[in-house]
């Protein structure tokens, strides 16, 4: 049980990240375009 609930917060901790990522790349894409 905790075992799976380990990986669960691990799962959810990398989906974070990602779209921390994601909302990076975002961001310097549309400065690009904006200037």
């Amino acid at each position: 049980f905790q075992h799976c609930g380990y990986h669960a917060h691990l799962d959810l901790v990398s989906d974070i990240h990602l779209d921390r990522r994601l909302d990076l790349h975002l961001n310097v894409h549309l400065h690009l375009h904006l200037r």
